[in-house]
């Protein structure tokens, strides 16, 4: 059953309230997180429990997240240019994924966030080919997934924020010749986006909702350019959250604050197996040997490949860059490890084909006609 402090104060019992008062509407709390929070998974768990009439269900949406991404990551990974043999791993390593296995049996939205993350990345894919492909429905789809994404967790934007750069970009690039292809596909897609968010954004401009939400989001989140020094140390921060260090690493990044004194190695938090602070020590290294392989292959690595390896981690660091440091970061960070199972395998993408032959690669001369 449903135990953790998040699902009882915050997850369940906004979901609870609006099925008492029948309405999805701010109501009177001493807990705003229940009304400032993005309430996108919690519709989810409201439906499931206005069906049956109990929160037994409220499980299930978590699971059937982490069965989504576990199924999607294989074909995302043969997009990727990971081999057949290879593309499934990147299942196995996200369904391995310590936190995801707690999270998959919880109702909190972390599992969700990372999922939709994924779709966005998905969806983004028809604008990221050489050749412009993009089409109003694929333009649609983007925005829904945008939407889904930030009507349930800002975490899934900053996971998929690369894939949408490099997407634009490329929109961009390929559009030159019809500059409004690009105007039409980008204003289609936040229209799309905006409708569902709209009702959130104009709740959220409520004074008091406003000044609970900017409260939360200078706790958990940078303001502009600030505090640039802490934030290259916090990319510090995330790698020891996961690994175990010595005390001397741990208080050089500036989290000995959060182990418990006479630990010789940060370990209450990193391998405690609790849905809000278990770390994911064998992944992190798993990523870090992916990434040297695909250092030692990077110019024989296709396009495609070279595309994800350098929007994964550039997702794990923009996350580092945007959020502060706290004791649940490890459950925050579940998009990016989504994610970051598509890294883990593309690094075994084919090579290049090679050059034909003749000088700086061109074609042979056509024989003379006999």
């Amino acid at each position: 059953l449903p135990n953790n402090w998040d699902s009882m104060t915050y997850h369940l019992a906004r979901v609870a309230h609006w099925l008492q008062h029948r309405s999805v509407e701010p109501y009177p709390t001493s807990i705003d997180r229940q009304v400032v929070y993005q309430p996108g998974a919690e519709y989810v768990l409201a439906a499931l429990q206005g069906i049956s009439g109990s929160d037994r269900l409220a499980n299930l949406l978590q699971l059937c997240a982490w069965v989504l991404v576990a199924l999607a990551l294989a074909a995302l990974a043969r997009v990727a240019g990971a081999p057949r043999r290879v593309a499934p791993w990147a299942a196995v390593v996200f369904a391995a994924l310590p936190m995801g296995v707690l999270e998959a049996s919880s109702t909190q939205n972390d599992l969700v966030a990372g999922c939709l993350a994924l779709a966005i990345v998905s969806a983004a894919l028809p604008f990221m080919h050489r050749e412009r492909r993009g089409r109003p429905a694929d333009a649609i789809l983007l925005g829904l997934a945008i939407a889904g994404g930030a009507l349930v967790k800002a975490t899934a934007l900053v996971a998929a924020a690369p894939f949408l750069a490099f997407a634009l970009a490329r929109l961009v690039a390929t559009s030159r010749a019809r500059p409004r292809d690009a105007v039409v596909a980008v204003a289609l897609a936040a229209a799309v986006a905006l409708v569902p968010v709209a009702p959130e954004i104009v709740r959220r401009t409520r004074p008091e909702l406003a000044e609970a939400l900017a409260r939360h989001a200078q706790t958990y989140t940078y303001r502009g350019l600030e505090a640039i020094p802490d934030r290259l140390l916090n990319l510090g921060r995330g790698v020891v959250r996961h690994v175990p260090s010595p005390p001397s690493v741990v208080a050089a990044v500036g989290i000995e604050g959060w182990c418990q004194r006479g630990e010789e190695l940060c370990q209450n938090l990193l391998l405690r197996p609790h849905e809000d602070n278990a770390g994911n020590p064998l992944h992190v290294l798993l990523v870090l040997l992916a990434g040297a392989l695909a250092l030692a292959r990077w110019r024989r690595l296709p396009a495609r490949a070279a595309l994800v390896l350098t929007a994964v981690p550039a997702a794990w660091v923009l996350f580092h860059l945007v959020f502060r440091d706290n004791t649940w970061i490890s459950r925050l960070e579940t998009p990016t490890y989504v994610l970051a199972g598509l890294g883990v395998v593309a690094w075994a993408a084919r090579p290049r084909p090679a050059p034909l032959a003749g000088k700086r690669g061109r074609r042979p001369a056509a024989p003379a006609p006999s």
